[in-house]
């Protein structure tokens, strides 16, 4: 029989990990979910935006060079020497995240938002529903917390379809009562050309919805024994989605 494995706190990933099934919260735990592409730019172009002064100590830049021929080889080995140890950025994606920060700049929503913030990178633990919730705000100030956010599609119709989808309303909840903040807002980064930035705020509908998913989805790993479990253990009816109806 596999040893439950279960922490004794949650963050806004594992609960959303959880949400999808158990299982998934264990492959969560345990570190078992390798970051993609699309997380690695993303955690860059964070590092970048909110924290310039630390971008150089993580993160280095290829080179554009033949590895196919002597000197290429030799210069890319060289400079995988001096980036040992750091995250390696294609030129193209390094390009991405200059154009990105510009776009960022000339929105003066975003803009005045970022230069708002009092801190970043902000951790915090505190109870909800009885349990030990991490956070780490992206930015934040007395009043609000900044998320951001890259996306192929920051249009508004796109964006509510994505925040849905992807959780984004239950980390919003979580986030402003882990620190007792009113505002909530997504700065969303489109990450190809023209790299359009658009800001929203979450409604207090979609807080107070959300937080009851939040509140209930605890209460649900609270009880969970840890054992690996799937969606379900017994045999489901299968009907017509909404749409076919």
């Amino acid at each position: 029989m596999s040893k439950p494995i279960k922490r004794d706190y949650l963050s806004a990933s594992a609960l959303k990990s959880f949400a999808k099934s158990p299982n998934h919260y264990i492959q969560y735990v345990m570190g078992k979910t390798e970051a993609s592409p699309a997380m690695t730019f993303g955690s860059a172009l964070h590092c970048y935006v909110l924290e310039p002064q630390e971008f150089e100590k993580r993160y280095a830049v290829s080179p554009k060079v033949d590895r196919r021929t002597k000197e290429g080889k030799m210069l890319f080995a060289k400079f995988a020497e001096k980036a040992d140890g750091k995250e390696v950025l294609t030129p193209e994606d390094f390009g991405q995240i200059l154009n990105m920060d510009t776009s960022l700049s000339c929105h003066s929503p975003a803009s005045e938002l970022l230069d708002a913030c009092t801190s970043f990178e902000q951790m915090t633990t505190k109870q909800i529903n009885g349990v030990d919730f991490k956070g780490i705000a992206d930015g934040m100030s007395n009043d609000f917390i900044l998320d951001l956010k890259t996306c192929q599609d920051g249009s508004p119709e796109a964006f509510e379809r994505t925040a849905h989808s992807m959780g984004y309303h239950i980390q919003a909840a979580a986030y402003r009562l882990l620190f007792n903040v009113d505002r909530f807002y997504w700065v969303a980064m489109e990450k190809n050309a023209p790299h359009n930035v658009s800001v929203y705020m979450q409604s207090e509908e979609a807080f107070h919805k959300a937080k009851h998913r939040l509140l209930t989805l605890i209460d649900e790993w609270s009880k969970w024994d840890g054992k690996p479990c799937s969606y379900s253990a017994e045999i489901m009816i299968l009907n017509l989605p909404r749409w076919a109806k």
